[in-house]
């Protein structure tokens, strides 16, 4: 594949979204064990990725915390 025009920069604008599972590499393989996750297939290792992927992000939408609203919405009728 050949790319015409490529972009000057290729850095990754996005945070990088801390987890407990990848402090060390035990921890990890814990958390591969405990779910029972594989990579040995395509199939496999496309689901356990998913698994991660959704784990990291549930994590951190967990540890945003919403602010109660103050007093009733009030109804735009």
């Amino acid at each position: 594949v050949e790319m015409n025009d490529p972009p000057s920069s290729t850095k990754d604008k996005d945070g990088i979204l801390q987890s407990e599972i990848f402090y060390t590499p035990q921890a990890f393989l814990g958390f591969c064990v405990d779910n029972h996750l594989q990579f040995d297939t395509l199939r496999r290792a496309k689901h356990s990725s998913f698994v991660i992927i959704d784990t990291v992000h549930d994590n951190f939408r967990k540890s945003l915390h919403c602010q109660p609203l103050k007093g009733q919405a009030k109804n735009n009728e």
